[in-house]
């Protein structure tokens, strides 16, 4: 699989300006260059198979239901050290946002390169 771009899950207390969190996160994520796991500057690898692809892009399908994607969820307009975007199993980093927190994608582990962002207002409410 990829190389890991950070927490599965994160959780946003209501205190905190979601829409300033959401824009850090997406200026930090869309700074990660995607592709050839052999090139220096990637930092995101393509999937390890078809089956894997195709169980993320289900789980976003489901997701683009649920929620809503802040960012990402196709695939990349252009890869580091690969010619063209059709070679591999490439998925743009990606968050959910404004999911509830049990949704599918909340609930089973899609890995890299998907972040669900959930609102919480009490500890125990993320934690379930």
């Amino acid at each position: 699989m990829g190389t890991p771009i950070g927490p599965e899950h994160a959780g946003v207390h209501p205190m905190i300006n979601r829409s300033a969190w959401n824009l850090r996160f997406l200026q930090k994520n869309k700074s990660w260059p995607v592709g050839s796991p052999f090139h220096r500057a990637s930092r995101m690898d393509p999937l390890v198979s078809k089956r894997q692809y195709d169980r993320v892009t289900d789980y976003l399908a489901s997701a683009k239901k649920d929620g809503r994607v802040l960012f990402g969820g196709g695939r990349p307009q252009e890869l580091v050290g690969l010619p063209d975007t059709s070679l591999g199993y490439f998925i743009e980093p990606t968050a959910i946002v404004d999911i509830d927190n049990g949704a599918r994608a909340c609930q089973e582990e899609i890995f890299d390169p998907v972040a669900t962002i959930i609102p919480f207002g009490a500890r125990s409410a993320y934690c379930q």
